[in-house]
């Protein structure tokens, strides 16, 4: 049997014995055009709440580069250009910085400690890398492969 399912699918844990096998993993892409509208789409865990400073860049975009205050509350979000303080759980500081691949993967729900590995994000200081960890924080899939 071939079946595309999600990581937390339980089909793995319906066999009584250990021999099902997984997988053939794809990389796909994602490009956030919008960075605003994508955010304001985008659900987000319901007990978290954030302020960050983010500083996004965009060689190929360059209306996307800039100043932002990404703010999220009650499972959803907000980016408005500009830093402003509005209260919350603000990490204040440097903005955490990012390219089109960092900001893409961090909408996705890659860790910042992995983005900054690679060289993707920038700026920022733990509790900030903490907070957008928690408010970005998913299991990305893909379950149609074009």
């Amino acid at each position: 049997m071939h079946a595309a399912v999600g990581p937390s699918d339980p089909v793995g844990w319906l066999a009584r014995e250990g021999d099902v096998s997984l997988r053939r993993d794809r990389q796909w892409m994602l490009r956030v055009l919008d960075p605003a509208a994508a955010i304001a789409g985008r659900g987000f865990p319901a007990a978290t709440r954030t302020s960050a400073a983010l500083r996004l860049a965009d060689p190929d975009l360059p209306g996307n580069a800039g100043l932002y205050t990404l703010e999220v509350a009650d499972g959803e979000g907000s980016l408005v250009s500009g830093i402003t303080t509005r209260g919350g759980n603000s990490p204040g500081g440097e903005p955490v910085a990012f390219g089109p691949r960092g900001f893409a993967a961090l909408y996705a729900g890659v860790p910042v400690a992995t983005l900054r590995a690679a060289g993707l994000a920038a700026g920022g200081d733990p509790r900030s890398d903490a907070a957008l960890d928690a408010v970005f924080a998913a299991q990305p899939y893909l379950l149609d492969y074009f």
